[in-house]
């Protein structure tokens, strides 16, 4: 972790109906994402790269499961689609404090 900087800038393209973002940082890493609503899941496609110009494609999906309850599911992606079956899963509960509380399941990773 350290002292490392970031700048990023979110924003809106109204044509595609994506809500896009990328980042840089002090250390070279630059991350450009996409966010759309695709039927009740909220996806994130996200291509990070380091600062030797390694890229890696995630993505990741937000699902609500219940009034209490939303999972996040961590996919991989080619050609800007989500892997069928994701490589993790995690669901969170609403704490009574109003925060959240992350469930692993007991199998955590695929």
């Amino acid at each position: 972790m350290g002292d490392g900087l970031s700048q990023g800038m979110n924003y809106f393209v109204a044509d595609d109906q994506q809500v896009r973002q990328f980042s840089v940082d002090s250390r070279g890493r630059a991350t450009q994402s996409t966010r759309e609503a695709q039927g009740s899941k909220a996806i994130a496609k996200t291509k990070m790269t380091n600062e030797y110009g390694e890229a890696t494609d995630v993505g990741i999906t937000y699902t609500k499961v219940n009034d209490t309850t939303m999972k996040v599911a961590v996919h991989g992606l080619e050609n800007g689609e989500l892997s069928y079956d994701p490589r993790f899963e995690i669901n969170f509960k609403k704490a009574k404090n109003g925060g959240l509380i992350a469930r692993v399941p007991d199998t955590f990773s695929k």
